[in-house]
């Protein structure tokens, strides 16, 4: 008898449910396809809204500027330059940090509105409608333009090679995560404290920040944090054991132990996972040479001088300009010193840079090194004589350039008035006339 009543007391609920199931389906149904669309958009409404760089672009359009030595020479004030630019990288750095939950939260939209419109397709039903996606998908493209913008004044601010660009997003991610930590553990300690006044029967003051309960997700969007040792799959060579530099976003960065950089582009065991020694592949790759042919020696991993492992993911120049440098060339070393950190060819492709302009002892022109590494330049010693009389020359030679590039300025802009003016005096010609008469104002770029 008791089961007769269970089993008729489940079919009522279940055909309740049914019904209940199908009039909300009918009534769903009902609805016109603009409003299922009108309540689809106001569901995954997407408002981008910038981060605010106008701080640091108030620092930077106040940029020291050197005054003019008896000699016509330049003369930076040292000490008022390095304040400009310590405001300059700490404004950059918040601006960092503004980017980044932004970032995270965009792509975290992206991926979950391109599985519901996945699964709307493959289920029948309607989903969000197309306007949002693609405003979701134009929020990505001007949150991936911001990163671009920071990485480049990072760079510029923060010369190196890599440069600062490479280590900014990173450097903001583990400080805010920093931050954070410190914050929770003050927090278990005041609540640690409050439970042991409550055993005494005394009052403990309430701190605001005990209520407080933010999600920061996106501190750690990856299983790795940066520092961690880790096994990466390098194919044919099986995995090879690293560390994570990177993982503020993918791919992951990691250094390898023979100072090789990999990235890993999926969070995933089958390509990067926690070191285990027994599945690293720690035997030597054999080399197949011949009787002709030397065998190159093997990079060294780079280090400190300390000798401990360099993994600094920016790495400052060595030289600065001015100093005495000597660099190879195809007949040998030639000396000469540094005139220029970051240099690039105006038809050089966006974010190419050779990491010194040169100026030879006893050659015409300058010339450019791609790489600082002691391969390519190398430190000069000179007598205090000789290095100060190096320097009055490399600053002549940056006043030179200054100075032209002034002059092409100046020209530049004289075309384009001159332009603009001749388009008016043409545009004041053909009135009454087809517009194809009118000659288009051409770009002086």
């Amino acid at each position: 008898m008791e089961d007769l009543y269970f089993w008729s007391g489940l079919f009522t609920l279940t055909a309740m449910f049914l019904t209940y199931a199908y009039f909300k389906v009918k009534q769903d149904t009902a609805k016109p396809p603009e409003i299922i669309e009108a309540e689809n958009a106001e569901m995954f409404q997407y408002e981008f809204t910038p981060p605010d760089s106008s701080k640091y672009r108030k620092i930077i359009e106040h940029v020291p500027k050197p005054s003019m030595g008896p000699n016509g020479q330049r003369i930076m004030d040292r000490s008022k330059f390095e304040t400009w630019h310590t405001e300059a990288c700490g404004a950059l750095m918040s601006l960092a940090k503004e980017i980044i939950p932004k970032f995270h939260q965009i792509r975290k939209d992206v991926n979950e509105y391109a599985m519901l419109r996945k699964a709307s397709g493959k289920l029948g039903f309607t989903g969000v409608n197309d306007e949002t996606f693609q405003g979701a998908q134009e929020a990505m493209k001007k949150i991936m333009t911001e990163v671009a913008q920071v990485e480049r004044e990072a760079n510029s601010l923060r010369p190196g090679q890599p440069g600062w660009d490479a280590a900014i997003f990173q450097e903001a991610t583990e400080e805010v995560r920093n931050q954070e930590k410190a914050r929770v553990a003050a927090r278990e300690e005041r609540q640690k404290e409050r439970e042991e006044a409550e055993e005494r029967g005394e009052d403990y003051p309430s701190d605001d920040d005990d209520d407080k309960d933010e999600e920061l997700w996106w501190l750690n969007p990856l299983r790795f944090e940066a520092g961690t040792r880790v096994a990466c799959n390098m194919g044919a060579r099986g995995f090879k054991s690293g560390i994570v530099l990177s993982d503020w976003r993918l791919p992951y960065l990691v250094q390898l132990e023979d100072g090789s950089r990999i990235t890993a582009p999926r969070d995933h065991d089958q390509l990067i996972r926690l070191f285990d020694e027994a599945i690293v592949n720690t035997e030597e790759e054999e080399e197949v040479e011949s009787a002709a042919t030397p065998a190159k020696p093997k990079p060294k991993p780079p280090t400190l001088a300390d000798g401990s492992p360099d993994n600094r993911l920016w790495r400052p120049y060595r030289f600065k300009p001015g100093q005495p440098v000597e660099m190879k060339m195809k007949d040998g070393w030639k000396t000469g010193f540094v005139t220029m950190l970051n240099w690039r060819a105006p038809k050089w492709p966006p974010g190419q840079f050779a990491a010194y302009q040169i100026k030879l002892d006893g050659a015409e022109g300058l010339y450019f090194c791609l790489w600082d590494t002691d391969e390519h330049v190398k430190k000069r010693d000179l007598s205090p004589k000789q290095l100060e009389a190096m320097r009055a020359q490399a600053r002549a030679v940056a006043s030179k350039d200054y100075e032209a590039h002034q002059r092409a300025l100046q020209a530049q802009q004289a075309a384009q008035k001159q332009a603009a003016q001749q388009h008016a005096a043409a545009m004041a010609k053909a009135k009454g006339e087809d517009d194809d008469s009118i000659p288009p104002l051409e770009s002086m770029d």
